[in-house]
């Protein structure tokens, strides 16, 4: 039988998150095939960035874009549970793109709680005999990520089940819903099993396709101006912050005393090991620190001045981290826009009501384009590229517009 070749009819955004190991990424790769997609065989954290990946089934005419975040475990040095945060809500709020969306005086409010997404699925390997800490943590903190308004658009799918034989799988995923699953299955949520490879993939996606798409809690929190450790999801890591913080502190009150001991007792050798654990402490806590000016900085301030063309401009957190947000926010805006999107570009540049207005939509296009092509090829690097070609194109793209009027 000969496949259709129809562009898809149907749009949606589904973001996987959970533990580090569970499967995220080859889930995706199922349908994607996307070589791009690092696969973990192992419990080693492959993703920190939150990456996107587009399926397209034109016989079904649908498309998805997948989000793959990082877990709440990541493994390598230096990732904190904040940094991981942040880029979860970066992504969400896709703060560069309602940057543009206030300099060129479109309606913000549409647009204030940033991407909202069709479906999520939180992942669970079935093969664990019991639920760690680090599992927990990452449930909790999907929990409030979510809130539960969007758990209407959630699944809980469990994975692994080539490694336990059907009457064990069967009887742990029982006792989850019975027990660390009971809330979310208590408001609705379902769990399916991943245990059919691209079968049970495309039926699990099927469930989710047709979902208005629901922005998440904590995209409510940050719309209404709190800062990131205000939110739920931030509140659970300034505890543990604080947590860390009191044992730290008794931990280098320990350091001194052994290290006074050693120096009393003239075991070089001994003091200067202590000395280096005491160093590694240090640089421990100063990164907590750090987490928490993270975790307590106002993301987002109400537009505060306005320049002599009437544009507004607002004021967003972490701008020095312009090649992130750039890449997640407006090559990933861009992808969800299939084919043939030239015209409408047109027709809204030419109602945009000022020469200065529709200058700035077409600079607004070819920055998206750019920073799309170069994130694509060359990752943040090409981002980065691509802002710089963007600048150097700026003044020439300014002289065509004035050289066309007269």
């Amino acid at each position: 039988m000969m496949m259709k070749n129809t562009p898809p009819t149907g749009e949606a955004v589904i973001a996987l998150m959970g533990p580090t190991g569970t499967g995220k990424s080859t889930f995706i790769n199922l349908l994607t095939n996307d070589e791009n997609i690092r696969i973990g065989h192992d419990l080693e954290s492959q993703t920190f960035d939150v990456s996107t990946s587009r399926y397209v089934d034109r016989e079904a005419g649908l498309a998805v874009t997948f989000v793959d975040t990082p877990g709440f475990d990541d493994s390598r040095d230096g990732v904190t549970d904040t940094d991981i945060l942040r880029k979860i809500a970066d992504f969400l709020q896709a703060e560069w793109v309602l940057f543009v969306f206030v300099l060129l005086d479109i309606d913000i409010k549409r647009y204030r709680g940033g991407r909202k997404l069709n479906g999520i699925i939180y992942l669970h390997r079935i093969s664990d005999p019991r639920m760690g800490g680090m599992a927990k943590k990452n449930l909790r903190m999907f929990k409030e990520l979510c809130g539960d308004n969007s758990l209407v658009n959630v699944l809980i799918v469990t994975t692994n089940w080539n490694l336990v034989d059907e009457k064990e799988g069967s009887a742990r995923q029982a006792a989850l819903a019975q027990g660390a699953f009971k809330p979310f299955v208590d408001s609705g949520v379902r769990l399916f099993r991943h245990d059919k490879g691209l079968e049970s993939t495309r039926l699990i996606i099927s469930e989710l396709m047709d979902q208005e798409p629901v922005a998440l809690k904590i995209q409510e929190e940050l719309d209404a101006g709190r800062s990131l450790g205000e939110t739920s999801a931030g509140a659970v890591i300034i505890e543990e912050l604080q947590e860390l913080q009191k044992k730290h502190e008794e931990e280098m009150e320990s350091l001194r005393k052994e290290i006074e001991d050693a120096a009393r007792a003239n075991d070089e050798e001994l003091r200067l090991e202590l000395a280096e654990e005491r160093r590694k402490l240090e640089e421990t806590m100063a990164r907590a620190v750090e987490d928490r000016k993270v975790l307590e900085m106002k993301r987002i301030t109400q537009p505060v001045a306005e320049s002599s063309m009437g544009v507004e401009f607002a004021t967003f957190s972490k701008m020095t981290e312009l090649e992130d947000t750039v890449r997640t926010s407006s090559a990933e805006s861009f992808a969800l826009v299939d084919g043939g999107h030239s015209e409408e570009r047109h027709r809204r540049r030419a109602g945009s009501g000022s020469p200065v207005r529709e200058f700035l939509h077409e600079l607004a296009d070819i920055g998206g384009d750019l920073s799309k092509a170069g994130g694509e090829r060359l990752g943040k690097a090409g981002v980065i590229g691509a802002i710089a070609a963007l600048w150097l194109l700026v003044p020439l793209l300014a002289a065509k517009k004035v050289m066309a009027g007269h």
